[in-house]
C-alpha cells in the first residue's frame, strides 16, 4: 500500500550509471563514467511494448519499487585483453588479433556461440592452432584470426581475453502499464563497464529483490542501495536501450498503487516535485525534490537537473545513491520523468530524463 512518507506512501530499487548494486558471476579470463554515476535457459521474447504512448490522457502506475535485473548478452562480450605467460615470453593474442574491450564474439570457426564455456573450450581444444572469430564492433561485423598461447602457469591454451556473457543488478521501476503490465525502468541503459556502451542483449529476466540497507552518499563517493535477488523470476526484459530497460511482468500486485497522467516534456517546470523510491523493508516512499534547471539540449538522459530537498531522504541516503536510477518523478499530479544520474561532487543533485523520452523508446 502506498503512503506519503510516514503517512501517504509506504516506504516501498557508465558517467557512472546509478543502476547496479550487485555483481555478476559470469565474468572470466579465457585462460588466465565521467563526473556522474547512473549499475539460463534460452528463450525467444515475442512481446512488443507498443501501448505506452507519451502524453495525452494516458495513465500509468508510478513505480518506485526495486527490481532485480538479469541480462544475457547476444554473444560473448570482451571486457579486456591481457598477456599470456607463454614459453617464449609474455604475448597478447587478443591485441595481436585487433580485439579490444567492447567487442562481442558472435561465432568461432563459423559456429554460433552461446556463452563463456564455448570460448573456453575453443581455446583449450585448439592445440595452439589459429582460430577464426566473427566479431561485432558497434554496428559492424568482421572476422579476425587469433592464435591461443599455452600458459606456463596452468598448462592450458589461452586467448588472453577477459569475457562475460551477462550482468545482473538492482534498479528502480519508473512505470507500469496497468492493463498490460509492461514496464520501464532505470532511465538509462545497462552499460558494459569496460566500454561504457549499452550492453547488447539476447534475453533478460526480472527477479524479485529485497533491499537490505543503504550506504550513504558523500562528496566524491556516491553511496548505494544494498540488496539481494530472490531468484524468483517475475517477468522478462525485452530491450535494453539508452533510455532505459523495458519489459513485461508475469504478475504483480498493483491494486494499491496510484496511476498518474503522463506529463509531456513541455509541462515540466522548474520548482518543487517529488520522487518515489525504496530504501528499506521494500516499502515505497515519496520524497521532496526540486527541479533546478531544465536543459534545452539534445541530451538523451540528462534532460534536467534535480536537487534532493527532503530532510528525511538526505538523512538516510545523503542524496541520490546508486540503485535509485529509475525513481519516478511526480510534479503537479503528473508522471513527468525519472532520476538517472547522481553528481559525484554533490550527491544531493543529479539528472533526470523526461518520461516522454522513455515511452518513445519503449
Amino acid at each position: 500500500m502506498l503512503e506519503r512518507k510516514n503517512t501517504f506512501f509506504n516506504k516501498a530499487i557508465c558517467f557512472i550509471c546509478i543502476i547496479f548494486t550487485l555483481s555478476f558471476a559470469s565474468n572470466a579470463s579465457v585462460g588466465n563514467c565521467e563526473d556522474t554515476i547512473s549499475m539460463i535457459k534460452n528463450y525467444e521474447c515475442r512481446y512488443s511494448v507498443e501501448c505506452t504512448t507519451a502524453g495525452g490522457n494516458k495513465k500509468l502506475i508510478a513505480g518506485g519499487m526495486p527490481f532485480g535485473i538479469k541480462l544475457f548478452c547476444d554473444g560473448v562480450l570482451i571486457s579486456g585483453v591481457s598477456e599470456v605467460d607463454g614459453i617464449d615470453g609474455n604475448t597478447n593474442p587478443g591485441m595481436k588479433a585487433g580485439l579490444k574491450a567492447g567487442d562481442i564474439i558472435k561465432k568461432i570457426n563459423g559456429k554460433d556461440i552461446f556463452g563463456i564455456s564455448n570460448v573456453l573450450e575453443s581455446a583449450y581444444n585448439s592445440e595452439g592452432k589459429t582460430v577464426r572469430f566473427t566479431v561485432m564492433r558497434g554496428n559492424k561485423l568482421f572476422e579476425t584470426d587469433i592464435t591461443p598461447i599455452k600458459s606456463k602457469s596452468n598448462d592450458n591454451y589461452s586467448y588472453g581475453l577477459w569475457v562475460k556473457d551477462g550482468t545482473s543488478g538492482i534498479g528502480t521501476i519508473t512505470y507500469i502499464d496497468p492493463q498490460s503490465l509492461e514496464f520501464g525502468g532505470l532511465g538509462h541503459g545497462v552499460c558494459d563497464s569496460s566500454s561504457g556502451k549499452v550492453l547488447p542483449m539476447n534475453n533478460g529476466k526480472v527477479n524479485d529483490v529485497k533491499i537490505s540497507d543503504v550506504e550513504k552518499s558523500k562528496k566524491g563517493d556516491p553511496g548505494e542501495l544494498h540488496g539481494f535477488l530472490s531468484g524468483n523470476d517475475i517477468g522478462v526484459i525485452i530491450s535494453n536501450t539508452e533510455f532505459g530497460v523495458f519489459g513485461v511482468y508475469n504478475d504483480i500486485d498493483i491494486s494499491s498503487c496510484k496511476a498518474y497522467t503522463v506529463g509531456n516534456k513541455d509541462e515540466l517546470k522548474e520548482g518543487p516535485a517529488t520522487i518515489l523510491c525504496t530504501l528499506s523493508e521494500n516499502n515505497i516512499c515519496e520524497y521532496e525534490i526540486k527541479i533546478e534547471k531544465i536543459n534545452n539540449n539534445n541530451e538523451k538522459t540528462k534532460n534536467f537537473i534535480v536537487k534532493v530537498t527532503d530532510k528525511e531522504l538526505l538523512s538516510e541516503t545523503g542524496g541520490i545513491v546508486q540503485g535509485m536510477s529509475g525513481s519516478p518523478i511526480i510534479q503537479n499530479g503528473r508522471l513527468v520523468g525519472a532520476v538517472t544520474h547522481v553528481l559525484v561532487d554533490d550527491p544531493t543533485r543529479g539528472y533526470g530524463i523526461y518520461i516522454e523520452n522513455m515511452l518513445n523508446a519503449s
